[in-house]
């Protein structure tokens, strides 16, 4: 073995070490931009210190910093698959899609039977707003790797925004009422970061399936959902503020007060949950205290129609 490359690997793996370590105390990125600076001293061409340097950088939303180090290892080694898988997730991070586009089809050159890699490329195209090459990309998948819940999330994303919501519940309900086999999921770093991102696909996909329920008319299902989903994301405020409206809409104002009021303590400009907050107001003959959030939603959205109606039909009586 190169005894350069044997001194690297003794001094990464006890850098991984080390990085648990320090992250379970919660100073990981910290020590990474350290340990990471004092190699590039001694060993300033090497990928793997800039690469790591980089991962700290985005990892505490220092965008330019860490993709200055992935360009860095990459004028070392242009082939080097980790530093541009990163440099395409921090380019992402910066909503720079298209720029995260060139990275994933850079990152397909270098592995092209990486699946998960046409996945990431998917979700670039569907920010762009190309919904079609996005699902065409994915179909390509082969078909063992499509129940996958990353493929099952994004295939169910793209339906939801073409508005195919029978579709797109498919997707999601595969997800949600599916036992995790590792075995069938696509997924390119770590397992700790993978179960994470599975987390929150599981999570997403409770509010996702809600939403389409809404859509097509089913409001019970929907709050049904939406309940389950917010067992495990208990604090995510738009969603609480989505049941609060789910409430309203199938008439229990009781519930639909208490999810409100809740979000607003969090999110205080919401203009959806002010606006059937006043709903419930008018509703209860609180007509004072729904005229004034009608008016608190008019000076978050002034072309709110709907609350201009109100207020006119308030102030009428």
């Amino acid at each position: 073995m190169n005894l350069k490359k044997f001194f690297s690997n003794i001094i990464f793996g006890i850098y991984t070490i080390l990085l648990i370590f320090f992250g379970i105390l919660g100073w990981g990125h910290e020590f990474g931009i350290y340990f990471n600076s004092l190699i590039l001293k001694i060993y300033p061409n090497s990928p793997k210190a800039w690469d790591n340097k980089g991962v700290a950088f985005g990892t505490i939303e220092k965008y330019d910093e860490a993709l200055n180090c992935f360009n860095n290892a990459i004028k070392l080694n242009p082939d080097y698959f980790d530093a541009n898988f990163n440099k395409a997730i921090n380019y992402h991070n910066m909503n720079k899609y298209k720029h995260a586009l060139k990275g994933w089809n850079k990152c397909l050159k270098l592995k092209p039977n990486y699946f998960y890699l046409k996945l990431n490329k998917a979700a670039e195209l569907f920010y762009l707003n190309e919904l079609d090459k996005a699902y065409d990309l994915i179909s390509t998948i082969p078909p063992e790797f499509q129940e996958s819940w990353t493929f099952l999330y994004i295939k169910g994303i793209i339906f939801k925004d073409k508005q195919k919501f029978v579709e797109s519940n498919k997707c999601f309900d595969k997800i949600i009422n599916s036992k995790l086999d590792l075995k069938k999921q696509l997924y390119v770093r770590d397992k700790l970061s993978f179960y994470k991102e599975l987390k929150l696909i599981k999570e997403e996909s409770f509010f996702h399936y809600a939403f389409n329920c809404y859509m097509l008319g089913d409001l019970e299902k929907a709050l049904d959902l939406e309940l389950q989903g917010l067992k495990s994301a208990p604090y995510n405020y738009t969603e609480v503020s989505f049941c609060g409206t789910l409430y309203y809409l199938l008439g229990n104002y009781e519930e639909a007060e208490k999810y409100h009021l809740r979000s607003l303590k969090h999110i205080p400009n919401d203009e959806f949950a002010l606006y059937y907050q006043g709903r419930i107001f008018e509703k209860t003959d609180r007509i004072p205290q729904a005229i004034e959030n009608f008016n608190k939603v008019l000076e978050i959205e002034p072309e709110c129609d709907e609350a201009k109606k109100r207020l006119k039909e308030l102030k009428g009586q």
